[in-house]
């Protein structure tokens, strides 16, 4: 079977960084990192280049910033008073922390710079401005099962109910 909408796919995959720095390796062994393909689990150009691939393919995919994480935006950059941070928070440089937005949904930054007075966050995806090579072993390709879709949490709502219902 191809890769296509609705597979469950296993891979062994390595990315790395241009400066070659390994970032990711899974699915080595006899392990596989498996996910269903066409609901955005990878980064969508890497999931356009795995579509029609088979068990036993191997592919280099590299992809730029734009494509991958996007480019670093120092608009993401806030510079907060000291005063308006948790007074329990003791920030360090490199420190990952989570934020809240008004709507309650929390988002990650990276504390780039501690003063006195201010410290400086970085709201950016670690891995923005970086160009990424993935190298991609496809293991297994299979239709995804009713049991495949439901531990992913891709059932429409109406069959998640009717499941619910028939146990």
């Amino acid at each position: 079977m191809k890769i296509c909408k609705n597979a469950m796919v296993g891979i062994s995959l390595v990315a790395k960084t241009e400066n070659g720095d390994v970032i990711e390796n899974v699915g080595q062994g006899d392990e596989m990192f498996q996910y269903i393909h066409g609901y955005g689990v990878l980064l969508p150009a890497l999931e356009a280049e795995l579509e029609g691939k088979e068990p036993k393919d191997e592919l280099t995919v590299t992809l730029p910033p734009e494509k991958a994480y996007g480019e670093y935006n120092k608009n993401l950059l806030v510079k907060a008073p000291r005063d308006k941070l948790p007074e329990d928070l003791e920030p360090k440089v490199n420190q990952s922390i989570t934020a809240t937005r008004e709507d309650g949904s929390e988002y990650s930054m990276v504390v780039r710079e501690v003063t006195d007075d201010f410290v400086v966050l970085d709201a950016n995806n670690p891995l923005a401005g970086i160009t990424i090579e993935f190298q991609i072993q496809v293991r297994q390709v299979r239709k995804a099962n009713k049991k495949d879709l439901q531990a992913f949490g891709l059932l429409p709502p109406d069959e998640k109910k009717e499941e619910k219902e028939s146990e």
